[in-house]
């Protein structure tokens, strides 16, 4: 009894510092995750010399979001010029953020919008009554501010947010300049939008990216611009036409960059920030750009918060309650190879991607998400597909074995409730964090875009909708990441799982990036698009979806080889995944 005594303390003591160890491991992380953050606020205040608050406007009963950037002796220099700003569909104010930190940094108050229906505004996109999804409301709100000129306004925005620009330009007046970014509605109802003309918006600044998808031929938006820059001519590309004295200055910029970069494209905030300068008579008195260091700290910061799983996956495989279970949890006794059916699963994610888009596009369809439908089609076609293949391989290799009785043997693998607890534990340790991150105004856990954001009621309730089906796909996907896992491993050194994982990912998002590299080097080398219309704009989901892919093939191969079950990885991904959508994706 004595030796089993002495056993056991050793091993509780063994595992009792392992976990210690674990834990020193994730407050490390906590603290190198904090710092990333830490930094980025410095440089999102440019080092202490601007303010940046979040406010909330109301919008004929409808709240609306922004993040207000302004010097930080605002007040008393006041008589101050402004800027609104306002983004594209499926994006929300932090994309705009840029542009903004550095007009606050030049003297120019800066107030980024979420448009309705996007973001923490509230209201939907399709029914609002007000065409400028807000920007109106934010014009008024920066003119009853003591410090603002009211005549010193300008506006900016971007695909979406062009038309909205136009349509507060008309209804407010008396605005100085107007930044079209990657949009021009020159068909749009005039008496909503208002005239475009060689004077009409003010100081005009169009910037479309050399590569923006909405646009199939920049040669014929370069023509039809011709009456808007006063020219019969060709419009060129640089040149400033008219002037900024009797508010007719028009000028074109391409940058080279695709539709959604372009908002943080260098060349075009540098633009943008000259040209409201001009405008306004300012001068710049600033020679570095700082949103792009902090974008820099921000999207190491977002890699390290999806991150979190890694640590906690490693504590829950070394606690009883957890480990025990997984002793217990039966695999599905299947392997797949890595080039074969990892290749063939892959495409098929944008094989299948297709007929959704093209029968429903970014609609709300049933559900008041625009493209909800579209994303639960998409993945619960995908379910059904890779089930009947899996259905296909276990009885190939169990032919004694019914039908009905093999779903229910798969059925099985996905009821560990622990590790279900696990995996819920994990998202909203995710959601507090993304709570207090968004606490810091200006600062979100955004790649690009803002991926995940925080909820309204709504938006809740989409998420829950999104969940089931997420969750699905999820399983059947981890069966075969997990079978692909399970047969290229073969050893369980570090190195030979990090090198089995990245193996696993890169198939997982060839497909993806064969797609890209095919519809974009036409375009670089030969100014030739691949796909036009709908179809080439959708190229810009996949470009989203990429990092999305590589995130998830991550944690259900980590997850799977930490703790030996796939429900945890799939539960996990099925919440970040619906997270994304619920809150990125505008409400119609």
């Amino acid at each position: 009894m004595l030796g089993l005594n002495f056993y056991f303390s050793y091993f509780k003591d063994a595992l009792m510092r392992k976990i210690s160890k674990l834990l020193i491991i994730l407050l490390v992380y906590i603290l190198v995750f904090s710092s990333l953050i830490a930094f980025a606020q410095l440089f999102n205040s440019g080092f202490g010399k601007v303010r940046v608050q979040s406010i909330v406007l109301d919008n004929a009963g409808i709240p609306v979001n922004g993040y207000l950037y302004e010097p930080k002796n605002a007040e008393a220099l006041g008589n101050l010029p402004a800027v609104v700003l306002i983004h594209g569909v499926m994006n929300a104010k932090e994309t705009m953020s840029g542009i903004s930190l550095e007009l606050a940094r030049r003297g120019v108050i800066a107030l980024t919008i979420d448009a309705i229906g996007h973001g923490n505004t509230g209201g939907r996109r399709d029914s609002t009554e007000d065409s400028t999804l807000g920007v109106s409301s934010a014009i008024q709100y920066l003119r009853s501010l003591t410090y603002v000129n009211s005549s010193n306004i300008g506006l900016a925005g971007h695909s979406m947010g062009v038309g909205a620009i136009r349509a507060a330009s008309l209804i407010e007046g008396n605005v100085k300049a107007h930044i079209f970014i990657g949009g021009l509605s020159l068909s749009s109802d005039a008496t909503i939008y208002g005239e475009l003309n060689n004077s009409t918006p003010s100081n005009l600044l169009i910037a479309i990216g050399q590569y923006d998808e909405v646009f199939d031929d920049l040669d014929e938006v370069e023509s039809e611009l011709k009456p808007v820059f006063g020219t019969t001519e060709k419009v060129v590309i640089d040149q400033v036409y008219g002037s900024f004295s009797d508010l007719s200055a028009r000028k074109l910029i391409v940058p080279k960059t695709n539709h959604l970069f372009e908002p943080s494209n260098r060349k075009l905030v540098k633009e943008s920030i000259d040209w409201m300068l001009q405008a306004f008579d300012g001068e710049d008195n600033k020679s570095v750009l700082l949103y792009p260091y902090r974008d820099i700290f921000i999207t190491v910061s977002f890699f390290l918060f999806v991150g979190f799983f890694i640590p906690l996956a490693s504590i829950a495989s070394d606690i009883s309650f957890f480990r025990k279970q997984k002793t217990e949890e039966e695999q599905v006794d299947v392997e797949f190879s890595l080039w074969k059916t990892g290749l063939i699963w892959s495409f098929l994610h944008i094989v299948l991607f297709v007929p959704p888009i093209l029968l429903f596009g970014m609609g709300s369809v049933i559900i008041p998400l625009s493209l909800g439908f579209t994303a639960i089609f998409w993945v619960f076609s995908l379910a059904i597909v890779g089930s009947i293949w899996i259905l296909i391989n276990l009885k190939r290799k169990n032919p004694d074995t019914g039908y009905k009785e093999i779903i229910k043997d798969i059925a099985k693998r996905f009821s560990n409730w622990r590790m279900l607890i696990f995996a819920l534990e994990c998202f909203l340790i995710l959601v507090i964090i993304d709570l207090i991150v968004e606490q810091i105004p200006g600062i979100s856990m955004k790649l690009i875009v803002p991926l995940f954001n925080n909820f309204s009621w709504l938006r809740m309730a989409m998420l829950l909708i999104l969940l089931p089906f997420m969750f699905l796909f999820f399983s059947v996907d981890g069966i075969f990441i997990s079978g692909i896992y399970k047969a290229k491993i073969k050893e369980k050194t570090l190195s030979a799982r990090i090198l089995t994982i990245a193996k696993i990912v890169g198939i997982k998002i060839l497909p993806l990036v064969l797609v890209l590299l095919i519809q974009y080097i036409p375009l670089i080398l030969f100014d030739f698009k691949i796909l036009s219309g709908f179809l080439g704009f959708s190229m810009l989901f996949i470009i989203m979806l990429l990092p999305l892919f590589i995130i998830y093939t991550i944690i259900t191969t980590w997850l799977y080889d930490r703790t030996g079950t796939l429900e945890s990885g799939a539960l996990l991904n099925a919440f970040l995944f619906a997270w994304t959508l619920s809150t990125l994706l505008p409400i119609n």
